[in-house]
């Protein structure tokens, strides 16, 4: 679980300072890292939907399809 609260926190602080991110480079990055980090597709399914979520409280980013 610690992997998993990395990522998510560094794909946010990403995203506020950069106004991008990936959320598959940021993961690799942390893997290398920390092994065992998001070990399987339900939790980098859920960086991904924290990332979507936080762009999406903001309701400014109009180049993000909404699903």
């Amino acid at each position: 679980m610690c992997g998993l609260f990395s990522v998510v926190s560094t794909l946010l602080q990403k995203i506020a300072i950069d106004h991008e991110v990936s959320v598959v480079n940021t993961v690799r990055k942390v893997k290398a890292r920390r092994h065992g980090a998001i070990s399987t597709q339900e939790r980098f399914d859920f960086c991904h939907e924290c990332v979507l979520q936080y762009i999406h409280s903001f309701g400014i980013y109009s180049n993000i399809a909404v699903s």
